[in-house]
C-alpha cells in the first residue's frame, strides 16, 4: 500500500487502530501484470484465491498459482492474505469488499474539500456525508419501504436460498448443526453466534 497522501495511513492508523486494512484485488492484479505475471488465467487464479473463504481451499488455490508461475507465488508471499483473501478476513467486520470502489467514487466527490485546510475539509466532508445518507434514507423510504432488504441484498438471499435445497442440516444441539454440501464438505454451524466454518 502507497501513501501518496504523505502520512495519511499513519493517521489512520492512529485514529482508529483496529481497523483492518485491505487491498483492492483489482489494482493488486494490476501490480502483478506490471511485475510480469500475466495472463487470464493468472488473474482468474488470483481472483479465486481472493474469493475462497476458507485457509483450506486458499491453500490449493495458491497452489494452482505456483502450477502456473511458482515467481508468482514469490511474489504474493510479502503480502499478507489478510489484507486481500477472505480466507483470512476477521469475521467481525461486515463487509467482504475485494475492490475499493467506494473509496474511488468518494475520492472523486471530495476533490474540492481536499484543497481546503483539514478543518474545512473535514465540515465538507462531514456535510457530504449527511447529506448522502439522508438521500438514501429518502429513496429507500421511496422505492423499498415495503421490503425489509434493499434489492440487491435480497436478490443474493434468493440464490442463497436457492443453493440452500441442497445442502442437509444434522441437527447436534438447540443451536449446533452440521451442514453437508452436495460437494462432500461439511460445515459447523452455530445459530446463536452466528459461527459457520465455511466462513461465508
Amino acid at each position: 500500500m502507497s501513501d501518496k497522501q504523505k502520512g495519511i495511513i499513519q493517521a489512520c492508523e492512529t485514529v482508529f487502530p483496529g481497523a483492518d486494512h485491505r487491498f483492492c484485488v483489482k489494482h493488486m492484479h494490476s501490480n502483478m501484470v506490471a511485475a510480469g505475471f500475466k495472463g487470464i488465467a493468472m488473474r482468474q487464479a488470483l481472483w479465486k484465491a481472493a474469493k475462497t473463504t476458507t485457509h483450506t481451499q486458499f491453500i490449493r488455490r495458491m497452489k494452482a498459482i505456483a502450477e502456473l508461475d511458482v515467481d508468482a507465488i514469490k511474489w504474493l508471499e510479502d503480502k499478507n492474505p489478510a489484507e486481500w483473501s477472505r480466507s483470512h478476513f476477521r469475521t467481525f467486520p461486515k463487509c467482504d469488499m475485494l475492490l475499493n470502489n467506494i473509496c474511488e467514487s468518494f475520492n472523486s466527490k471530495i476533490l474540492d474539500a481536499r484543497e481546503g485546510s483539514i478543518v474545512v475539509m473535514m465540515e465538507a466532508l462531514r456535510h457530504f456525508v449527511m447529506k448522502k445518507i439522508q438521500e438514501n434514507r429518502d429513496r429507500v423510504r421511496k422505492k423499498w419501504s415495503k421490503f425489509d432488504f434493499c434489492p440487491k441484498i435480497r436478490k443474493r438471499m434468493s440464490v442463497n436460498i436457492d443453493k440452500a435445497t441442497y445442502y442437509v442440516p444434522y441437527k447436534s444441539n438447540d443451536v449446533s448443526f452440521e451442514v453437508a454440501c452436495p460437494y462432500g464438505e461439511k460445515w459447523a454451524v452455530n445459530i446463536e453466534d452466528r459461527s459457520y466454518s465455511c466462513r461465508k
